[in-house]
């Protein structure tokens, strides 16, 4: 790809790249500073579209923070709870929505979590509480809230940051060994 780059008459540090890679099934994957530097890139990529076999150029994401809320009863509705958590943590309920149920295989557990994604201001308002209380027809509970963090764990090679589908070993390695 910088050889490409090259061919056209652009650099990587014009383009404000900070990172380039080749995926696992030949495209190109860059990454750039801002999204102001990714719109400028795809400006002047555009011309040399061609030359460059370049199939899109997107600008960076930036992720909602997420918070885990556990003990949850299994049969609540999620609009109740969000309702119960906005009004106990003072958070507009247009902040928060659902990404998620994490639920366990063990049938007999009445609870279960759920993964919210939040704005930054109603994360921090959410993690000052620590926990808040539901009052329903069964019962009252306390639901603990948490930072919620993903690392993903790759079941072929067991390292951390990838899974199996991006794993660049080829023999599977041992669960208990890693052998």
């Amino acid at each position: 790809m910088s050889r490409n780059l090259k061919n056209v008459g652009l650099t990587a540090t014009e383009l404000g790249m900070t990172d380039m890679r080749v995926t696992a099934s030949g495209k190109t994957v860059a990454t750039f500073s801002d999204a102001d530097a990714c719109r400028k890139a795809e400006v002047r990529l555009n011309s040399n579209k061609a030359a460059l076999e370049i199939e899109r150029v997107a600008a960076p994401t930036e992720r909602k923070p997420r918070i885990i809320v556990g003990a949850v009863p299994k049969q609540m509705k999620e609009e109740d709870l969000l309702d119960a958590m906005c009004a106990q943590c003072n958070v507009p309920k247009t902040e928060m929505s659902v990404i998620k149920k994490l639920t366990s295989r063990d049938e007999t557990l009445d609870n279960c979590a759920l993964v919210i994604e939040t704005s930054g201001d109603a994360r921090s308002a959410l993690l000052a509480k620590e926990r808040f209380f539901i009052d329903t027809d069964t019962g009252f509970f306390r639901c603990s809230i948490a930072d919620h963090h993903y690392i993903p764990q790759c079941f072929k090679c067991w390292h951390y940051g990838h899974t199996q589908v991006n794993c660049r070993q080829k023999d599977p390695r041992c669960g208990k060994c890693a052998g």
